[in-house]
């Protein structure tokens, strides 16, 4: 009776999304490049948890889309946040710090949201703008907004383990899916002909949609990596090594792995010698920190320039490929 009850709910709130908003990029970045999805909003009734694609991309009671950075050191480029339709500023707050917050032994779950800009829109919408970077709100209390304009940056700030904005929409105080005009939790597999997003936006977003998992960042170590958080912090952001290292690690850091996935890591030496890894992945992530290499055996690397091709497959087929290359000095 109560599947039944909330079914009709959901039915009515769809039908009830009247003069819907035509909602802008609220980032100003390359998507697929500088910033990508790393969740949508929970389409599944209930504790389990799936994106409008039906896929995994979101966790249970996920009420926004969050736009991430690729790591850390991108907060230092100050990427603008965007206001996504014309409106009032509602709400904000500033002053949180940029931080992991597992690494914020004052963290406050009342503010999870972070540093955030809630504009007040027609027909009782609103956006949320959340995790933005501190002493970086460039707007005020009741000032009208257009769409693009700047509301801050993104940032590190409230209940986040990574840069990223937390981009939320509500109608009535009650969340929706703006890639389905659908509400929360109310089942995935729509049809996106009701959209939310302006065919500029659809454009922009539509590689990002069919394809969420992508290669954030990678590097190289004369050592072993023991800790991700440095890497994502620039830590081994080294692309030469020494010819006496005692290792050769390269590290991947890969966003939306499934189960099955497999990367294959190609390396050909300056002699034109050829080293092939390959890692299978057993389960369904939202980041994956991955490391691969091997000690050295000879008295020393060989000097010149090494070329690495990375190559993704599900199913057995290639996604996508990205090729760098490094020096031994």
């Amino acid at each position: 009776m109560k599947t039944r009850l909330l079914f009709s709910l959901l039915i009515a709130f769809n039908s009830s999304l009247a003069g819907a908003l035509t909602l802008s990029l609220p980032i100003q970045c390359q998507l697929g490049e500088e910033c990508f999805i790393q969740k949508f909003v929970d389409m599944a009734p209930g504790d389990t948890y799936e994106d409008f694609r039906c896929q995994h991309m979101t966790s249970d009671k996920h009420k926004g889309t969050d736009f991430r950075l690729k790591d850390f050191t991108e907060l230092d480029r100050n990427i603008p946040v965007l206001a996504a339709a014309d409106g009032v500023v509602a709400a904000l707050r500033d002053g949180e710090p940029d931080i992991n917050v597992n690494d914020n032994p004052n963290y406050d779950p009342s503010k999870g949201c972070g540093n955030a800009v809630i504009l007040r829109h027609e027909k009782k919408w609103t956006s949320w703008y959340c995790h933005l970077k501190q002493g970086s709100i460039a707007v005020e209390n009741g000032q009208k907004i257009l769409a693009g304009d700047v509301l801050g940056y993104v940032g590190l700030s409230g209940n986040t383990e990574f840069p990223h904005l937390h981009f939320q929409i509500e109608q009535n105080k009650t969340p929706v899916d703006p890639f389905t005009l659908s509400g929360m939790e109310s089942g995935c597999g729509k049809d996106q002909k009701s959209t939310l997003w302006s065919k500029e936006a659809q454009t922009k977003l539509a590689a990002t949609i069919n394809e969420t998992t992508a290669i954030l960042n990678y590097g190289i170590s004369g050592d072993e990596i023991t800790d991700a958080k440095k890497a994502r912090s620039g830590g081994y952001a080294l692309q030469t090594l020494r010819r006496d290292a005692d290792a050769l690690i390269l590290w991947v850091d890969i966003m939306g792995t499934e189960d099955k996935d497999s990367l294959d890591i190609e390396i050909i030496y300056p002699d034109n010698s050829l080293k092939i890894m390959r890692h299978e992945f057993t389960k369904n992530q939202a980041q994956y920190f991955l490391t691969q290499g091997a000690r050295r055996m000879a008295p020393e690397w060989i000097k010149g320039n090494y070329r690495v091709t990375l190559t993704y497959r599900r199913g057995g087929k290639s996604i996508f490929t990205k090729k760098f290359d490094f020096d031994v000095q």
